[in-house]
């Protein structure tokens, strides 16, 4: 933003929301001596000069505190230590006597801190979103020339990335969440030799009282949104679940402040990035809840149904349930219209589909083809024919199989909100699937067929976990 008593010729940029409130309030809704042409003003090679017309500007306005009022302001009054108030007595300055027990943190000398009230917890990080309040005065002035506490506003800004002057960086990246810190800036850290309007002069040294009401890490959270879906595919389970949580505590923030339709936005975010969690930890159940959540939303863009669609289709394919996963990419192929992503899921679907079929029917066969001496402990009579026909049959357990199924299947009967826990027959050897039987059989209970999936169900029923793949079980396994 322009200051809008300057000329563009000699332009100067208040850098950021809080500077900007200052050089707002003195433009103000201000005329302009002659109008300018916007195609020209938004030409970098050509620009515009403006100059505002004085006479639209009240004398005080841009002199005093006027529209900050009574006790409002005296609650904002600066009020010295008595440690400098006594060295002021005896004829220091008063911000000299503050440095004198302020700490350099810039390094130069260009921004002193002093702790008026500890936080808790880390510094806050490079690129986090940060909400401040603050009060900022001049040398010899006692009433704040810019106050967010007098505003009744909380600031926001990235710290190390949006325009806010080099010294409120530096500031709040030294804070904690909860602190309160004086901070003085000297002009290089502030607005130099230039300064901006009439509040701010040139070599303008200035104290800022700042409170850090929280922040919300953010780094390479906005980098995700940027990304193609297949750069999105390739990310790590954990950057996920930052970016839910992220997107999860800045809408906490929006709602707190009732700022409710950007909430909305975050929380819709949030849900997508939840089911995207869900299935990379193959947990498709809750996947499909999350993306059913942005599906009722009334407010939903075409974008986040499109996604909930396609989440929800790849959650299904996931369970076997192709029928219905079919559909709803092909819905998802309506809203977004000829997407590659979507047609090669299609053709995978549909490539999983006849795998399946011919797999289940390989293992139907395989089945009715057993005979006594199948089990354990029969003669050894068998012809060579026969004990050939055994081997691809009764395929040995792959290590810590067994063993992983029974803690699989303990820890399922033991949550009790967990009702169904699917295992896609089509990856099974008949002694795996053997194996799966006799473990629903000692636990007392019940084991279906659902298409192309064997589910194992409970007892009790509320929400569903699915594992999708056998070497899930035994990574789970192994890392027990």
């Amino acid at each position: 933003m322009a200051c809008s008593h300057l000329q563009l010729g000699v332009q100067q940029e208040c850098l950021s929301g809080m500077q900007a409130e200052v050089c707002r309030q003195d433009a103000g809704s201000v005329e302009l001596k002659e109008p300018i042409d916007l195609h020209d003003l938004q030409d970098p090679q050509k620009g515009a000069t403006f100059e505002v017309d004085q006479s639209s500007v009240y004398p005080d306005e841009t002199t005093s505190n006027a529209y900050f009022r009574g006790e409002e302001v005296y609650r904002n009054l600066l009020r010295l230590d008595d440690d400098v108030a006594a060295d002021v007595d005896n004829g220091m300055e008063p911000f000299d006597a503050m440095l004198r027990r302020m700490e350099d943190i810039s390094g130069d000398g260009g921004v002193w801190k002093k702790v008026i009230k500890f936080g808790a917890g880390p510094l806050v990080p490079d690129g986090a979103l940060v909400r401040i309040k603050y009060n900022a005065w001049k040398e010899y002035e006692d009433e704040p020339f810019d106050s967010s506490y007098l505003r009744n506003e909380v600031e926001k800004f990235r710290l190390g990335q949006d325009g806010s002057v080099p010294g409120m960086h530096i500031a709040v990246a030294s804070m904690k969440k909860g602190e309160k810190s004086r901070f003085i800036f000297k002009p290089k850290y502030y607005y130099g030799k230039m300064g901006c309007g009439d509040r701010i002069p040139p070599d303008c040294t200035v104290l800022f009282e700042i409170e850090l009401i929280s922040f919300v890490e953010r780094d390479g959270v906005d980098d995700y949104y940027c990304m193609t879906e297949e750069e999105k595919r390739a990310v790590t389970f954990e950057f996920v679940v930052k970016v839910s949580k992220a997107e999860r505590e800045e809408g906490n923030q929006q709602f707190k402040a009732e700022m409710y339709h950007r909430a909305i936005g975050k929380y819709r975010r949030v849900y997508l990035n939840m089911a995207i969690c869900h299935l990379k930890l193959r947990e498709n159940g809750r996947a499909i809840h999350f993306c059913n959540q942005v599906l009722a939303m009334d407010n939903k863009s075409e974008v986040n149904e499109k996604k909930a669609l396609y989440f929800k289709a790849k959650a299904k394919h996931s369970l076997g349930e192709f029928d219905d996963a079919r559909r709803l990419f092909q819905q998802a192929q309506q809203k977004q219209g000829n997407s590659r992503e979507i047609r090669e899921a299609l053709q995978k679907l549909e490539e999983d589909v006849k795998r399946f079929e011919y797999q289940y029917k390989q293992m139907c066969q395989r089945m009715v083809s057993l005979g006594p001496t199948s089990s354990d402990g029969d003669d050894g009579g068998d012809s060579g024919e026969g004990k050939k026909a055994e081997s691809p049959k009764k395929a040995e357990l792959r290590p810590g199989f067994k063993e992983a199924v029974w803690k699989q299947m303990e820890n399922f009967r033991k949550d009790r909100e967990l009702s169904e826990l699917p295992f896609p027959d089509g990856q099974l050897t008949e002694n795996e699937y053997l194996c799966i039987v006799e473990a629903v059989s000692e636990m007392n209970m019940d084991i279906q067929r659902r298409g192309t999936t064997i589910v194992v169900v409970a007892e009790f029923g509320k929400i569903t976990l699915e594992v999708l793949h056998v070497d899930f079980l035994l990574k789970d396994l192994e890392q027990g």
